[in-house]
């Protein structure tokens, strides 16, 4: 009883933890399209 639990919140940190980790990439993904844009006949405003 006490493992199964045990495993269960070592998944539920793991999930937060891949969570964190996925965002912090949209967030470079997002930072790195707005810093460099992919086109390059586009001009910034």
């Amino acid at each position: 009883m006490l493992s199964s639990f045990r495993l269960l919140l070592s998944l539920h940190d793991g999930l937060i933890l891949l969570g964190k980790l996925l965002l912090h990439l949209v967030e470079a993904c997002i930072f790195f399209k707005a810093s460099y844009p992919i086109s390059s006949n586009s001009k910034p405003q």
